[in-house]
């Protein structure tokens, strides 16, 4: 298990190693899947010295894990592997799939969906659609802080995150049919928030003790930019190391 902290964040990468006369299996794969499945890694990389099934190749990719030689794995720069930083812009779309009004006194049967709450001191009208529009912004509000513990890698991108909650309100009411008046205690709402992540097309190269990454986005808009990275490595005290003079090696 190799681990580092990146940026506040702490950054696990798993490596499993297998020395066999024969390529690696689906059954090794479905056991790597099971172990790490409910793991706080980031990511898994599956070394075997006699390479793999061409099923395990497809299902490791499905499963957003790495395959790697042996030889490959004796050349990898492992430091590089936490360092690497990649640019994407992040499309989040969130969706109120359904939502349920507490009364009090409850009604047992609404004959059509409610377009309107209102205010209870005023009577002053409230369209139910811009309750629902906030709502949605304090879902994806809540999810922030909890960003990484659904969307751990790209791979995670574009899988439905499901949240519910319960919202207590106070000085609105209802209308029934026949214009009773039913006080709002709270709305309950569950929302569908998918983030889709278009990566940046980039290059990386190092010059001395740095790595520069170069990448260029096109936005949804149609607008397009270009990004530049250097990342400089840092001596065991912490303290960023002078460049030399060397020449810049692609």
């Amino acid at each position: 298990m190799l681990e580092q902290e990146i940026c506040g964040h702490n950054i696990q990468i798993a490596i499993e190693c297998r020395d066999r006369s024969r390529p690696g299996t689906i059954e090794w794969l479905d056991g790597l899947i099971g172990k790490f499945k409910d793991l706080p890694v980031n990511k898994v990389i599956a070394v075997s010295s006699s390479g793999f099934t061409n099923g395990m190749v497809e299902k490791a990719s499905a499963n957003g894990i790495e395959l790697r030689s042996f030889e490959k794995a004796l050349d990898s720069d492992w430091q590089a592997e936490f360092i690497q930083l990649g640019v994407g812009s992040l499309d989040i779309e969130t969706t109120i799939v359904s939502f349920e009004l507490e009364l009090d006194p409850p009604v047992l049967d609404i004959d059509d969906d409610p377009q309107f709450l209102y205010v209870k001191s005023t009577g002053e009208p409230i369209e139910i659609s811009k309750l629902v529009a906030e709502l949605q912004d304090t879902h994806c509000e809540e999810l922030k802080p909890r960003f990484s513990e659904y969307y751990k890698t790209k791979d995670d991108f574009g899988k439905v995150c499901i949240t519910e909650r319960n919202t207590g309100l106070r000085g609105l009411m209802f209308k029934d049919i026949d214009e009773t008046e039913h006080a709002v205690v709270s709305i309950r709402s569950i929302c569908h928030t998918v983030v889709r992540a278009t990566e940046a097309i980039g290059e990386r190269f190092r010059f001395n003790d740095a790595l520069i990454s170069r990448f260029g986005l096109a936005f949804r808009d149609g607008e397009k930019r270009a990004f530049t990275l250097v990342q400089f490595k840092h001596d065991s005290k912490g303290e960023m190391k002078s460049p030399s003079n060397k020449s810049p090696k692609a």
